[in-house]
């Protein structure tokens, strides 16, 4: 196996675990055939992903891969299944580059750059900050948080104390959820999913 080819799977594998939280093997081998064009023999890819495990890229179970800030891999494997009428969400190689290369924001939908925005206005223009607590707070709900468990963690978190203050982080927290791709939805958002956004 050629190195330039391994690294390409290892990007995308680990772009689309970052929107799908966890993958079972069968389906991983289909979209690497259908987005990178490769058809290579399931043992060639076997291997290929058991070096991403060895290099903490990703982790598995079972015959499932999953991305490592998946708490339950059983709960978010339960959620898809779910959800068997919702494909998997596209996820294109610039998508996985931009995850291999950790930049995460330029991934930012305008409702996840519109909560970015807000987060530094509270972080006294701190921008390094916000980035930090908005991909913590992503993480948080794709791992199951509900929005009023967050909202409560963001006024905590931020010292927000007047009404007005609390109002607003609710209902930016209620606009972010909405909008965050779920490992659960296969990558999309409960936006595209409920209202075809």
């Amino acid at each position: 196996m050629e190195k330039s080819n391994e690294s390409r799977v290892l990007t995308y594998v680990g772009g689309i675990l970052y929107f799908y939280g966890v993958i079972c093997f069968t389906d991983l081998q289909e979209l690497v055939r259908e987005r990178i064009g490769d058809n290579m023999a399931a043992a060639a890819l076997r291997d290929i992903l058991q070096t991403g495990v060895s290099q903490g890229r990703f982790s598995a179970v079972g015959d499932c891969y999953y991305d490592l800030e998946v708490a339950d891999v059983e709960w978010v494997l339960a959620g898809q299944a779910k959800r068997d009428e919702i494909g998997y969400r596209p996820v294109s190689k610039e998508e996985a580059q931009y995850v291999a290369e950790g930049k995460l924001p330029l991934l930012w939908n305008e409702n996840e750059k519109e909560f970015f925005r807000w987060l530094v206005t509270l972080c006294g223009g701190d921008a390094e900050r916000a980035a930090l607590l908005l991909l913590d707070y992503e993480a948080q709900i794709r791992n199951n948080l509900e929005p009023l468990q967050l909202a409560q963690e963001v006024v905590a978190e931020l010292g927000l104390s007047e009404s007005d203050e609390v109002r607003q982080a609710a209902a930016k927290v209620v606009a972010l959820y909405k909008h965050v791709p779920l490992w659960t939805l296969k990558g999309w958002t409960p936006a595209d999913v409920l209202y075809g956004d």
